[in-house]
């Protein structure tokens, strides 16, 4: 995401924008508990202390939760630009392995990954995924072994 020149604190606060918002979501959820708190506890009758509880009992979590939802949309935020990027180095690792140089030699993996397993595991299923789970059916290991491959974990 490309920023404007400008101040390094300026520059980090546009790019974390939503994490500056929930942190700070947080400080005001604490003062609100803190404050709630100490009027709460200078009010002897229950009575008394009922407005203190819902304005910063209940304040202070609406807010809280407010910071933690921010948090959290900034997490997501970040997965889905790295699963992008993982997307877009998939596409192109797809574009550069169907090339005929790239095939002479491994052609017998792009015809056995059309028949291994059933229609799940070939269109969905990886050659890691099937050898870390010790896959029954065990297709991939087998033509590894038999190709002589060196898996590296």
């Amino acid at each position: 995401m490309p920023v404007r020149e400008g101040p390094r604190g300026v520059q980090l606060l546009k790019l974390f924008w939503d994490r500056a918002a929930a942190v700070t979501c947080v400080g005001v959820a604490a003062v609100v508990f803190i404050s709630g708190w100490i009027s709460l506890s200078a009010e002897s009758e229950a009575g008394d202390q009922i407005p203190y509880i819902m304005s910063g009992g209940i304040g202070g979590l609406f807010i809280l939760w407010l910071g933690t939802t921010l948090w959290l949309s900034a997490d997501l935020r970040d997965e889905w630009r790295k699963l992008d990027a993982l997307d877009e180095s998939v596409r192109k690792l797809a574009e550069t392995s169907s090339a005929p140089a790239v095939l002479d030699g491994y052609r017998v993996l792009t015809e056995a990954a059309t028949s291994i397993g059933h229609y799940p595991v070939h269109t969905q299923g990886t050659m890691g995924g099937s050898i870390a789970h010790a896959d029954p059916s065990a297709e991939w290991c087998v033509l590894s072994l038999a190709l002589g491959a060196e898996l590296v974990v």
